[in-house]
């Protein structure tokens, strides 16, 4: 006899608000940047092709540098409040799509692995923030020395550092809505291995945007310890390789900016 849990609540508060600090990061960056151009365009005429410049500009850079890294550290404290944050409200969202299933009191706390799944987001979440600074720098003295060449005014320059900064907050949007998808599945994943749950209910968001990979998982039973396999009803004794129909060899939330779910299937 098997039964079927509640779906997991999704951090969609705790989502935005770190969307928003991450939007606001980027900002400041980027200000920092235009700001220290903008003084340097006080000190030439209206175009840039001076021999003078390589000097003063790599100057800017290193000084953009030494500012923005206080922005960093400022900020990587805000991902590790944002991964406690998360932690807290997977293991009341864990907790309630159990308790109708629940024979007994649920023990739901912070277990080593848990705490390692913390530590890596923690990780991750620096390492990509800190390429988001380096590769905004990166373009921002790729189009200037270009502009060098061509002799651009400073107006032009500015209008093609904002293109470049309007992909930088692409970037961060999808790296925090995925960040915070990725630790909320590992977290409801981790947390019913511990509580002995082994299968769960593969579903997606039932739209356009599906991955046909994960379509064909949907609605069928999967496994916490083989992504490789799948059946199609819990009271199925034969598992089939999820290759034969196309099928993700992941887990939900596991691919960037996937927003499938597990549902537990709790054996009586």
């Amino acid at each position: 006899m098997y039964q079927q849990a509640l779906k997991v609540n999704y951090p969609n508060a705790i989502e935005k608000e770190y969307e928003i600090a991450l939007l606001r990061l980027v900002k400041d960056i980027y200000m920092i940047i235009i700001k220290e151009i903008v003084n340097i365009n006080a000190e030439y005429d209206h175009t840039i092709r001076k021999d003078a410049f390589n000097d003063d500009f790599q100057g800017i850079i290193k000084l953009c540098e030494l500012k923005i890294s206080f922005e960093l550290k400022k900020f990587f404290t805000k991902i590790i409040q944002t991964a406690t944050k998360t932690n807290k409200f997977n293991q009341i969202a864990v907790r309630k799509s159990l308790v109708s299933t629940a024979k007994k009191s649920l023990s739901i706390g912070t277990t080593a692995k848990i705490e390692d799944a913390m530590s890596m987001f923690v990780s991750d979440n620096v390492r990509l923030i800190k390429s988001i600074n380096q590769d905004l720098l990166g373009k921002v003295e790729e189009v200037v020395y270009s502009g060098i060449r061509r002799g651009v005014s400073f107006k032009d320059l500015s209008n093609e550092l904002v293109k470049s900064f309007t992909i930088t907050k692409k970037r961060a949007n999808i790296i925090a809505r995925d960040q915070i998808n990725k630790l909320h599945g590992d977290l409801t994943r981790l947390r019913h291995k511990e509580l002995g749950i082994v299968e769960y209910k593969w579903l997606t968001s039932l739209d356009s945007r599906v991955r046909p990979s994960h379509e064909v998982l949907n609605g069928r039973i999967c496994s916490y310890n083989d992504v490789t396999l799948y059946k199609d009803d819990v009271d199925d004794k034969v598992w089939s390789n999820r290759s034969s129909i196309g099928g993700a060899l992941y887990h939900p939330a596991q691919e960037v900016l996937c927003r499938c779910t597990m549902l537990a299937v709790i054996k009586n």
